[in-house]
């Protein structure tokens, strides 16, 4: 059956660098300040083409108040979700950010347009596209430290198909945010830009495309607007997709690289005014623009290569087979961010890969890096809660084929969205006894193999007016 919702999920990863969450993190005095940065990504989807999302501002609340970390009069991030499947994007980087205690993240989403074909604008905003994320403990910006915010955007959940003439599309977000050390890392991050400073152990990455922003000179005195690269694991390929060197990256040369943000002792973070803001593991750097591939992976790896089948638009069958060519040096990560073996290129394995095209085979793609999806997701069950009381082993749930039963996994992830007419609040660290009849929930999970069968619920995604 047709899938009812396109939804656009956002889960928002706090990455804190330096000092941890769990250290005192109170007011800086003196008006002290650390810096924020921004990290955007997507959770597969398939329905749609594009995805894009208009984000005209973001905001700290503490408090005392709430800090704008940039607004509309300043610059709107418009950005295609669906190039950021699986991975991470720089979309803001700044210092002078008050320290201090904080307990939500606002976001003012003004404009979601899906694209299949032709282009599709949502018709309306639920509460104006606001939207605080409550996450499960407060968070810190330390003096002269930087807090990374992840924030994944997965269109599954969110927007909402609503069946009438005009196949109206309604925004009702579900939000994680998490706050988390390095044994929780983030997603892989993708950025490129220009190296400028190089030196042995790595170089500073400035003019970074996803931010927007650009230096006048290479090398340059304000890294402000910079990342600095560590090189200790990286490997390195030349523009035309061929292992290469560090020796072969130079001052003033386009970059792309995949790494993660570095978390520990020894780094530039907070170490002097002029130093970037934030630091990167690097563990693929390659000289240029890197061509992108998304689609099935139709056999195991073999003498190096694998044929992956991606959508050709206008094609009668609609697909094509790319021969992705892979190098000892090639990066394969999870869509969490792990490393993988090459034995994890399988058969039936969704993967995007990032390399250059054979000019003479536009067929064959050098892979500089891949990253591997998932072979199956998780069910789906939507609905609104009905009955005369919720309980974990057994709930029921009006759905549009009828009544389902529902059992909630022990461990299961409850998120609640209330909306009022000031916006949308959501509620990570959300319990199973915050359910109530008449919720309209959206689960995760799988059947089970009774009869009839009962769902069985890894993450509850519950929706109140």
């Amino acid at each position: 059956m047709k899938n009812r919702y396109a939804a656009l999920f956002i889960v928002a990863t706090i990455i804190v660098t330096g000092l941890l969450a769990c250290q005192s993190g109170k007011d800086g005095p003196g008006g002290e300040t650390g810096s924020v940065a921004i990290l955007l990504t997507d959770r597969p989807n398939g329905d749609f083409d594009n995805i894009w999302v208009t984000i005209e501002k973001i905001e700290l609340i503490s408090e005392n108040g709430k800090v704008t970390l940039f607004d509309k009069t300043e610059k709107e991030i418009r950005v295609d979700l669906l190039d950021l499947e699986n991975e991470s994007s720089l979309i803001f980087l700044e210092s002078g950010i008050p320290a201090g205690q904080y307990s939500k993240i606002r976001l003012h989403v003004t404009e979601i347009e899906l694209v299949k074909g032709e282009s599709i604008v949502v018709q309306k905003l639920l509460a104006n596209g606001k939207i605080d994320l409550n996450p499960r403990m407060t968070f810190f910006v330390d003096p002269g430290q930087t807090l990374v915010v992840e924030v994944d955007i997965d269109a599954h959940n969110s927007i909402h198909v609503v069946e009438t003439a005009s196949s109206m599309y309604l925004f009702r977000p579900v939000v994680f945010v998490n706050i988390v050390d390095e044994f929780r890392e983030g997603k892989i991050i993708r950025a490129s830009g220009v190296v400028t400073n190089r030196e042995d152990e790595g170089f500073a990455l400035c003019e970074i495309e996803s931010l927007g922003t650009a230096s006048t000179a290479s090398p340059v005195d304000d890294l402000s607007k910079c990342v600095d690269v560590r090189i200790a694991s990286s490997t390195f390929f030349d523009d035309e997709g061929s292992p290469a060197g560090y020796e072969d990256i130079g001052e003033g040369d386009f970059v792309t690289l995949f790494g993660k943000v570095h978390v520990g002792d020894g780094g530039t973070l907070g170490a002097q005014e002029s130093s970037p803001p934030l630091a990167l593991d690097a563990f693929v750097v390659g000289r240029g623009s890197l061509s992108r591939a998304d689609g099935l992976i139709r056999s195991a790896l073999s003498a190096g290569e694998f044929p992956l089948e991606i959508s050709l638009l206008g094609q009668a069958d609609g697909t094509g087979i790319v021969t992705v060519q892979v190098w000892d040096e090639t990066g394969i990560f999870s869509k969490s961010g792990q490393f993988l073996a090459s034995s994890s290129i399988t058969e039936g394995t969704y993967a995007t890969v990032y390399g250059i095209f054979d000019p003479t085979n536009p067929s064959l793609l050098s892979a500089e890096a891949i990253l591997i999806g998932d072979s199956t997701s998780p069910e789906t069950l939507s609905g609104v809660i009905s009955g005369s009381a919720i309980t974990s082993e057994m709930t029921f749930l009006a759905t549009d084929t009828g009544i389902a039963c529902v059992t909630v996994a022990e461990d299961a992830q409850v998120v609640t969205t209330i909306q009022d007419e000031s916006g949308f609040s959501i509620n990570q660290a959300g319990h199973f006894e915050d359910l109530q009849i008449g919720d309209g929930v959206t689960l995760l999970g799988a059947y089970d193999s009774g009869i009839p069968p009962c769902f069985i619920a890894d993450a509850v995604f519950a929706f109140r007016e």
